[in-house]
């Protein structure tokens, strides 16, 4: 139980960073974020719902996520093994190209 638990949330955070940096790399394709000189706040305000739209992804995979651990622990532990380098790994890329 323990392990399922251990392996539920370090997938779920690697879902969490995974999403941030694709959301990040979305939004600068997409156009950008507007000129922060004429908004106020508009770097930290685009940052925090960065956050809060991958926090929210990330939640709404939880379940899906503890459905696989619960049925297959030791997949999915292995799994966490690539998932959590792969994760950092996008946000590394995203932050040297759209900084």
């Amino acid at each position: 139980m323990r392990g399922e638990r251990a392996a539920t949330a370090t997938l779920v955070l690697a879902l969490f960073v995974a999403l941030y940096a694709v959301l990040r790399v979305g939004q600068a394709l997409a156009g950008g974020e507007p000129e922060p000189t004429l908004v106020q706040w508009s770097t930290r305000i685009a940052y925090f719902w960065r956050l809060a739209v991958a926090g929210y992804g990330a939640l709404l995979g939880m379940p899906v996520v503890h459905r696989w651990v619960v049925s297959d622990c030791e997949r999915a532990v292995r799994a966490a093994g690539w998932a959590v380098p792969a994760s950092w790994g996008l946000l590394v890329v995203q932050a040297a190209v759209w900084p």
